[in-house]
C-alpha cells in the first residue's frame, strides 16, 4: 500500500493523535523506500498553535498584591 501512495505523492505523511510504536518508526524511516514523515498528537498541537490553526487565544488577567499599597 506504501508503493501506491508513494507513486502518487511528493510527500507522505502520517498523523495520530496520539504517539507511533517502534515498529511503525522502523517502517516509516526504510531507507529503500520514500520515507515518511510521522507527526504525533503532541507535535500536531504544536503545529496547530504555532500556525494559529483551530485555537483560541484568550487573555489571562494577572493579580498581584502591591506591597507599597500594603506599607512595605
Amino acid at each position: 500500500m506504501r508503493d501506491r501512495w508513494a507513486r502518487r505523492a511528493d510527500k507522505l505523511l502520517f498523523v495520530t493523535t496520539s504517539d507511533f510504536t517502534a515498529g511503525a518508526r522502523e517502517v516509516a524511516s526504510e531507507h529503500d523506500m520514500k520515507p515518511v514523515q510521522l507527526i504525533t498528537g503532541n507535535e500536531l498541537t504544536d503545529i496547530m498553535i504555532q500556525h494559529r490553526i483551530g485555537v483560541v487565544a484568550h487573555t489571562v488577567e494577572r493579580l498581584e498584591l502591591d506591597e507599597e499599597f500594603l506599607g512595605g
